[in-house]
């Protein structure tokens, strides 16, 4: 039986797991095989998306690696997750980035998904190391910057053309046990539709640790939910004091502004967020609000594609299609987002 690595690891070594076989079809339109593609020593398959603004940094990165150390016993196989279904225009959109980047590892096309699901990725790009054996050696979920250079030390090490260095990661804030404990209790509130107790907990875990950023990002996220601006906008500011940086917050600044009738700044603000971190489902489901806001109802559907790639069981994601759907007059449209987002509300509440 295959065993798949947990999908939430991020930059994490592990032995005890197998790559499940595929076979898909390339560029080349011919169908190929993973396990005739395999490396003599090592294999990198990499899910991405032409979409994907860390997809193509690391399609960048890949192919230097792949031009100094081929020789080595080193493979690459990239797996394009574009979109459910590959029309003859989107094809030549994945062939022209791949000619455009100056491509040469071998690339194949993930039709219907079906790898994307069957590798359990939540993130692109999302990246395996696999030995000749199909052992999981590596998971990197993302393109952090110290993820991805410890992923590069890793398989240099492992063809045996370097021995990797000491990374060390400044850490920031360690938040209190118990703020975190109670916290996760305040997500968990506000996931079943219980506002008043999340926000509780959340008033309970910011007086144990008022440095810990979370809470006040899922305040904000409350009164963003409740169109309660002002208080919005006042936990939004605290809390990009303590992380101004986080692509958490900046997301929900892009929302805010939205709401706020500022579209243009949202979407400036929004992309930025995207492009720090093109993981975050909801700064693209956002984005796709904002853009839909503006009256560019394909790019914010765009959007919403991609943030459900990354998170297919969000409710958030068609409740605010559903909400650009109404804007464009979409009847038909609207009602289907609203009957998903409801069902997948239960569902959640259920689960939790």
């Amino acid at each position: 039986m295959v065993q798949l690595v947990s999908a939430n690891c991020v930059g994490q070594s592990v032995t005890d797991s197998l790559a499940a076989p595929f076979t898909l079809k390339g560029i080349d339109g011919k169908e190929h095989s993973m396990q005739d593609m395999l490396g003599n020593k090592l294999t990198v398959i990499v899910f991405w998306a032409t979409w994907g603004t860390d997809s193509i940094k690391m399609l960048d990165d890949l192919q230097q690696l792949y031009g100094k150390y081929k020789n080595n016993g080193l493979e690459i196989i990239g797996v394009c997750v574009e979109q459910q279904v590959i029309t003859d225009s989107i094809r030549q959109k994945i062939v022209d980035t791949l000619q455009r980047k100056q491509v040469t590892f071998p690339n194949l096309i993930d039709h219907e998904l079906q790898t994307f699901r069957l590798y359990g990725v939540i993130a692109v790009p999302t990246t395996f190391v696999v030995d000749r054996s199909l052992r999981i050696l590596y998971k990197l979920s993302g393109y952090p910057i110290v993820g991805r250079d410890q992923l590069y030390d890793f398989v240099l090490e492992k063809i045996g053309v370097k021995t990797p260095k000491v990374v060390h990661v400044q850490k920031g804030h360690e938040p209190n046990k118990e703020a975190l404990r109670i916290y996760n209790m305040a997500r968990l509130e506000f996931k079943k539709g219980r506002v008043e107790a999340a926000s509780r907990y959340v008033a309970r875990a910011n007086s144990i640790d008022s440095l810990f950023a979370n809470p006040l990002l899922l305040l904000a996220e409350i009164h963003l939910s409740e169109d309660n601006l002002t208080e919005a906008a006042k936990a939004l500011e605290r809390a990009l004091k303590l992380e101004p940086k986080s692509a958490d917050a900046l997301s929900l600044k892009g929302l805010l502004l939205t709401k706020q009738g500022n579209t243009a700044e949202a979407i400036e603000l929004l992309q930025k967020a995207v492009s720090q971190d093109s993981t975050k489902a909801m700064a693209h489901c956002y984005l796709g609000y904002a853009l839909g806001c503006q009256g560019d109802l394909q790019g914010a559907l765009r959007e919403f594609s991609h943030a459900e790639l990354l998170s297919n069981d969000d409710y958030r994601i068609p409740l605010f299609r559903y909400k650009v759907y109404m804007r464009f007059q979409k009847m038909r449209e609207a009602a289907t987002d609203s009957v998903k987002a409801q069902r997948l509300r239960e569902a959640s509440t259920i689960h939790y």
